[in-house]
Formats: structure tokens, sequence, C-alpha cells
């Protein structure tokens, strides 16, 4: 049985996955194995891989085929619950691995284990511009809004730190098992703040790792679907991890935000999509209830620890605009100093 599990979620990416595959059969760690999970291609990233990778030859390679595209964090789960690894590593297909990324994610988990790390993340550099950075950990607005730490700053040497959520992770099986896998009602956009989440609350640490480096052939795509998908999914995160007090302290200021929402949907030509979230949120409103009930009783630390790093104010890399550099962000981030206090 492999020590470590390294994923693939793969969805029509064909054109990366000779790369992204070889990168990881390259690892200076080896006591390890890939688990491709193709989730309902249609672009022949089937037979590809058994023609460049056949079975007989790459027997660390096995290889999930979907019916259908399900998403990002449940078809992570098919390569979990087919997993015996004590470690599970999980990527997108549009990368490259650096030879030590594994090894470098296992020595720190083996290292920290007794300060209740469970999980680390990588540090990705932009695929065609290497020397600068596309995530070195995360950053949490108090209102559901993510964001990679020093997006497009320079690469250099940096500290291992705690960190509120991690894009590309380790995770300890055993902590998986306790804290449950990805949330299958929040397929991508927020699926891995969400398992971070549920990680930091059950009392477990997350960690930056810089030492472990990917190159990510990074594309934000501005369309209607990922606006839409990100702002129903950070309501998710909200309801299930916030106790009561606290979904009443930030209300207000989910007020605001909701009314910008409306304003920034109609302008951006998903309105109609915004309005249809109303009735299509209640469909989730059992699950959201049952998860909520358990995170609620089983976590180990109160809001205040959880909540420590979160910040106030709002930065969108790839939107610009001076409503939320002049309004939005410094309103939040002015109620946020206000009741931080109080949290």
């Amino acid at each position: 049985m492999p020590k470590v599990s390294a994923i693939v979620v793969s969805w029509n990416g064909k054109q990366h996955l000779e790369e992204m595959i070889s990168s990881l059969l390259n690892q200076s760690y080896k006591d390890m194995e890939i688990i491709l999970v193709i989730n309902g291609s249609t672009d022949g990233s089937q037979d590809f891989v058994k023609e460049r990778f056949p079975g007989e030859r790459f027997k660390n390679l096995r290889v999930i085929e979907l019916e259908k595209n399900i998403g990002f964090g449940p078809g992570v789960n098919a390569g979990i619950r087919n997993s015996n690894a004590r470690y599970i590593a999980f990527f997108n297909d549009d990368m490259k691995v650096e030879k030590d990324c594994i090894k470098n994610m296992v020595e720190l988990l083996e290292e920290r284990e007794k300060d209740n790390v469970a999980a680390c993340s990588a540090k990705l550099l932009y695929y065609d511009k290497p020397d600068t950075i596309n995530y070195a950990g995360g950053v949490f607005n108090y209102m559901g809004f993510a964001w990679p730490n020093r997006m497009n700053e320079k690469d250099r040497e940096l500290p291992v730190e705690e960190t509120d959520y991690g894009g590309i992770c380790m995770i300890r099986k055993n902590v998986l098992d306790e804290v449950g896998l990805f949330d299958e009602n929040i397929p991508m956009y927020h699926s891995d703040v969400d398992l971070c989440f549920r990680i930091r609350i059950y009392g477990y640490k997350l960690l930056f790792n810089p030492k472990a480096v990917a190159y990510h052939k990074y594309d934000f795509k501005r369309n209607p679907d990922k606006f839409y998908d990100l702002e129903f999914h950070r309501r998710f995160i909200i309801k299930k991890y916030y106790s009561r007090k606290n979904l009443i302290l930030i209300a207000p200021a989910s007020l605001l935000i909701e009314v910008a929402t409306l304003y920034f949907a109609l302008s951006s030509g998903w309105f109609k999509k915004k309005i249809k979230s109303y009735s299509e949120f209640k469909r989730y409103k059992e699950a959201i209830k049952k998860e909520r009930e358990k995170i609620q009783k089983e976590r180990r630390i109160k809001d205040k620890k959880f909540m420590k790093n979160f910040v106030g104010h709002l930065r969108f890399e790839m939107i610009k605009s001076k409503g939320i550099d002049w309004f939005l962000s410094p309103l939040l981030n002015a109620y946020w100093k206000l009741i931080r206090k109080v949290i």
C-alpha cells in the first residue's frame, strides 16, 4: 500500500495530461501512487492516457473514469474512496509539479503532526511566469470572499505559516475520515475553502508550505457562471460555519453585500441567474441545516479563534472597480473592525 495517493481531477484536459502526469511520475518521493479521475471528459482523454501511459508499464498510475462531470470536489472524493494511503494530495490537471513537491509536503506533515497539523498547501507559481506567485496561502474576508495571498508578487523565499484555506493540499487521511470529504453540494469554487474550514473548525491546523512548488496554467474566466457559483457557495460557507450570534452580527454587512451583488449581476449579465438563486438556495436548505447542526455540535474551536485571521477588506485581482475599492471594501472593513471585538 503506497503512503501517498496523488489525485488528479481532469475534465476535457487532454492537452495538460502528458505534462502533469509525467511530473508526478518523476517525483523524488517514490512511495506513492497516482489516481487520475477523468471527470466525464469527451475530448479523448481516456484513450490518450491508455496509449501514453499503459498500465503494464505504469503500475502506480490508476485511472477512474466517471460517466459525467460531477465537479472538482466530488471528483477528488471518487479518488479518495479508492485510496488506502496515509496521505492524500490533490491537484488540478493544468499543472506541473516540481520533483520534490510531494516529498516536501510529506516531510512537513510528519514533522508537525504533534502540533495538530492536518494539512499543508503548496506554493503555486504561474506556468508562463515562473518567477511570479499565483498562490501562497489563502486570505478570507468575513463575508465569504476568498483570494490567493501574495498573488502577482515576485517569487521569493517565504516562511511556513498557518493559512485559513489552501488551494492545493496534502491531507492526512485519518483526518478526512474524521471530518468528512468534500461537500458534494459544492462541486467547485469554494469547495477547497469548505474542506479546509472543516479541518480548522475541528481544531486542526493548515500550513502553507513554500518548499512544495507547482506551476499553474492559471486562467481566470470572467463568465457569469463562475461569478454565480462563487456567490452561491460563499453563502454555503457562512451558513455552515458561523455561530448564530455571528450570523446576526454580520447581518447588516450581508444586506450590503446582497445589494452590491445584485448591482454587479445586473451590470455583468447574470442578473436572472442571481434572482433564480434565491429559489435554488431553498433546495439546499435541509442539506445546509444538517451540515450546520453537525458542525456546530462537533466543533472544537469557537468563532473567535476560527475567525482570528479573517480580514475586512476586499481584493479582487481580476476585477477592477472604483465602487469596490472606494466604497464597498472600506465600509466592510470598518464594520469588521467594529464587530470583531465581540466575535
